[in-house]
């Protein structure tokens, strides 16, 4: 899998054969303590249930049919990480200096079989970027610009870096037990990883493999942590919804086009990206009608570009660059919201389908904020006086959300609804999420 996890100035970032790993949420380096998973520890495996679902369905629909957009397995990746982000984690920031996205692969795996396939771990700083290095073939080459990586390290099972209880560390683990068999495998040629279908393929069943170490644990936890539900034969349940559109062109500016430095060369940058994110908690009569739903809501949508441009030398970043200048400006609108909503739910037993039906209302108290800076440093990154970063904003009220989902009531399971959607929107750059979950409980 290829590992670029962002795009990095005017440096190109490599394309190596590194499966993406398991998505969530990273956290601080320490030894996996393996400690059981508790009570209190089944809202969080419920999160990652979802998440994991997500990516699941994500590559099960791109293994049936892949994207014309989608040529290789770095294009896959990248797509992947762009919604996972967007539908879980809102619009990530372009501002220089900012934090990380919140959510990367922990861990991967080396899709090497002269190399034993060995797991590894992906690096990140303090705020949670990628810790970018130089490649080998970079500095065998000495090229220049430099050729960039994310950086790992290799390691083992046993020191696979968590905080989290065993069953949250095993998915994980299974994951990349999936893509080590897969590439020790005598019918996996090397080439294989090359081709997108191939590794969407690989992926889709590799996220199987650790959601049923997930849904294992969810059942166990259950069992002994759950109370008695009241038999009252309502529905009870949470429906989410995520929208998500993302666009993004770059553009290599080679030697000469800079007027005034004719040896730089630079990346000009363009994106537009949306996040919109519903959830709502249904508690229901079994027969349906008006109801009254508890959710929570955002809209972010952010415009931005920016130009990087480098001088070559034998100073500075990786020893290959004296000058550097970066410069852009992103336009950012975002809001949020809680509440009671009312809402629609439609049972009807004759036909097998249940409905629902809800509007988030708009967001007075949104807000846009436009961001500007421009960063040349001189000989060897040294900080000059010419440097300017400046923001101003408003209050900005955003448009309100409508949710709206209908399924199949299964025969043979009619008190219990697990259903997740992925579609695309007509423009083919963005994606429409539902997940619903109820259970009707027994009644009296």
């Amino acid at each position: 899998m290829h590992t670029t996890f962002g795009q990095t100035s005017a440096f190109r970032i490599a394309s190596h054969a590194l499966a993406l790993g398991a998505l969530f949420l990273s956290s601080s380096a320490a030894l996996a303590a393996r400690r059981p998973c508790d009570c209190d520890n089944l809202e969080q495996i419920e999160e990652h249930i979802v998440q994991q679902e997500f990516l699941h369905k994500l590559f099960q629909q791109w293994a049936d049919y892949m994207p014309a957009s989608l040529l290789t397995p770095d294009d896959v990746r990248q797509r992947a990480n762009a919604l996972f982000v967007l539908s879980f984690y809102g619009v990530p920031t372009e501002v220089p200096h900012g934090t990380g996205s919140g959510a990367g692969a922990t861990a991967g795996t080396l899709l090497d079989p002269d190399e034993h396939c060995p797991l590894v771990k992906y690096k990140y700083d303090k705020k949670g970027n990628a810790v970018l290095r130089e490649t080998q073939r970079s500095r065998e080459q000495n090229r220049n610009p430099p050729e960039l990586e994310h950086a790992w390290d290799r390691i083992t099972e046993r020191e696979y870096p968590s905080h989290e209880c065993a069953a949250i560390v095993n998915f994980t683990l299974t994951h990349e037990r999936h893509h080590k068999h897969t590439c020790q495998s005598s019918n996996t040629p090397k080439s294989s990883w090359d081709n997108a279908a191939f590794f969407a393929r690989d992926d889709r069943d590799a996220y199987k493999a650790g959601l049923d170490v997930l849904y294992a644990e969810r059942a166990r936890l259950k069992r002994k942590c759950e109370k008695r539900p009241p038999r009252d034969g309502r529905w009870r349940g949470v429906i989410e919804y995520a929208f998500t559109y993302h666009t993004f062109s770059s553009e290599f500016l080679e030697k000469g086009k800079n007027s005034v430095y004719l040896d730089a060369t630079g990346e000009a940058q363009r994106g537009d990206r949306k996040s919109v994110r519903a959830r709502a908690n249904i508690d229901a009569p079994a027969a349906g009608g008006n109801i009254k739903l508890s959710y929570r809501a955002s809209r972010e949508e952010a415009w931005f570009h920016k130009i990087t441009w480098a001088m070559p030398g034998e100073c500075g970043w990786y020893k290959k660059t004296d000058w550097r200048f970066d410069a852009g400006n992103e336009i950012r609108s975002e809001g949020r919201i809680s509440g009671i909503a009312d809402g629609v739910l439609r049972v009807n037993e004759a036909s097998g389908t249940l409905a629902i039906d809800y509007r988030v209302p708009e967001m007075p108290e949104g807000t846009q904020t436009q961001h500007e800076w421009e960063k040349p440093q001189g000989t060897c990154g040294e900080r000059t006086d010419k440097q300017t970063d400046r923001s101003w904003g408003r209050v900005q009220r955003m448009p309100g959300i409508s949710v709206s989902m209908k399924v199949e009531i299964d025969p043979k399971h009619p008190d219990d609804i697990e259903v997740i959607r992925i579609e695309p929107d007509s423009s083919g750059k963005g994606q429409h999420y539902w997940s619903l979950r109820l259970h009707r409980q027994a009644a009296e």
